[in-house]
C-alpha cells in the first residue's frame, strides 16, 4: 500500500517537470482519510473480538458449572437410593 502510494505521488509530482502541489495535497489528504477509516474499522473489529472472547469465556464457565451440577444431582440421587435401601432392610 505504501509503495503504491509513493509511486502514484511521484507520478503526480513529476508530470512534465511541473509540480502539482494542489493535486499532491488532495491525494495525500485522501490517503490519510482512507487510512484513518481503515484504522477505525480495525479498532471496531478488535473491540467486537474482545466482546466475543468475553462471551465465549462466560459460556465456558456456565457449561462447566452445568457439568458439575449433573454430578451433584447424581450423587444426591444415589444418596437417596442408599437411604431408601437402608430403610427397607428388616431389622433383626
Amino acid at each position: 500500500m505504501y509503495l503504491n502510494m509513493t509511486r502514484v505521488l511521484k507520478q503526480r509530482l513529476c508530470t512534465c517537470g511541473e509540480i502539482d502541489i494542489e493535486g499532491c495535497t488532495r491525494f495525500c489528504e485522501s490517503q490519510v482519510q482512507q487510512l484513518e477509516q481503515q484504522k477505525q474499522e480495525l479498532i471496531s473489529i478488535f473491540k467486537k473480538q474482545l466482546r466475543l472472547i468475553d462471551t465465549l469465556k462466560r459460556q465456558k464457565v456456565h457449561a462447566e458449572a452445568a457439568h458439575l451440577l449433573t454430578f451433584t444431582e447424581q450423587d444426591y440421587a444415589e444418596a437417596l437410593d442408599w437411604a431408601a435401601s437402608i430403610r427397607e432392610v428388616p431389622s433383626i
